[in-house]
This record gives C-alpha cells, structure tokens and sequence, in this order.
C-alpha cells in the first residue's frame, strides 16, 4: 500500500507506477540525508529497477554511467520520476546508475562466452537489446583493459 499526494493510501503495482490515473503521484519520503525511507522507499527502488532494463531509455552502449548523456536522464526524471529536491534527484540518479552497471553486468555475463569469437558473440544479441547497442557493448567488454579488470591478469600471456 503506497500513500498518494491526496493521503490516500493505494495498492500500486509497480508495473502501473507510471500509468496513475487522475493526476495522482507517490509520495516518496526522505530523512535529513535525502535516503528514501518509508514503504515507498521500496516501491522506488523496483521502479527504478524496472527503468535500467529498459534499453531505449538507457542504452547500454555507454561505457560508463558518467558518460551517458544527461538527456536520457533528465527524460526519464522528468517524465517518470519527478522529486521535488534536487538532492534526492542526485540519490536516485546514483542509485539508477548502479542498478544500470548491475544489469550491463548481468548480460555480459549471460551471454559472454570467452570460447566465441566477436562475431559470434554479436550475434548473440539478447531479445530485449538493440543491435548497434550490444555492439558497443561487445566492443567495450573485449577491450583489453576492461578484460584485465575482469580476469586480474592481462591477456594473451600465459
């Protein structure tokens, strides 16, 4: 049960959080250190779960959270997320910024297979990805630097 901005409390579904009828919104409380507490601390947290998996609004192709650009941030701030204080924005921005390094992470190693060769891996793009995005993707997860950091040694010696 999550309460609204009237104080009615409502069974939202976190599938349904961005359909709220009549101009109703989750009230989302903060303690002193902008930390979401509370029932809908929860319910914020697979909301933003569910908008990392989602490829259109954050592409997978960028090496890093820091790289993206902040038009997918602010698209998805202003239209699904919206909180009236900047430094919450900053705590849920970090906290959709891990969730989206948790999930790159978790499809490179779904279908990261070392004995596949570039091609082979690219072709085995994931249903949900786009094309061109898992292409990066590839590209950037075969760097050398980036497999060193995986392995802890560096390729191709023995």
């Amino acid at each position: 049960m999550i309460q609204c901005h009237n104080n009615t409390n409502y069974w939202v579904k976190v599938k349904d959080a961005h359909n709220l009828s009549n101009g109703l919104h989750v009230v989302v409380n903060y303690d002193d250190k902008y930390q979401s507490i509370g029932e809908a601390s929860g319910f914020l947290a697979r909301v933003c779960g569910l908008l990392v998996i989602n490829h259109i609004l954050f592409p997978i192709s960028f090496e890093r959270w820091f790289a993206m650009l902040d038009t997918y941030k602010d698209n998805v701030w202003e239209s699904a997320l919206k909180i009236n204080k900047d430094l919450a924005k900053r705590g849920v921005m970090f906290k959709i910024g891990k969730l989206w390094r948790e999930y790159r992470c978790k499809l490179w190693n779904e279908f990261y297979d070392p004995l596949m060769s570039r091609n082979k891996l690219i072709k085995n793009c994931p249903e949900n990805v786009s094309m061109d995005q898992w292409v990066v993707s590839i590209d950037y997860g075969l760097k050398p630097s980036i497999m060193k950091i995986e392995t802890g040694r560096s390729i191709g010696r023995a």
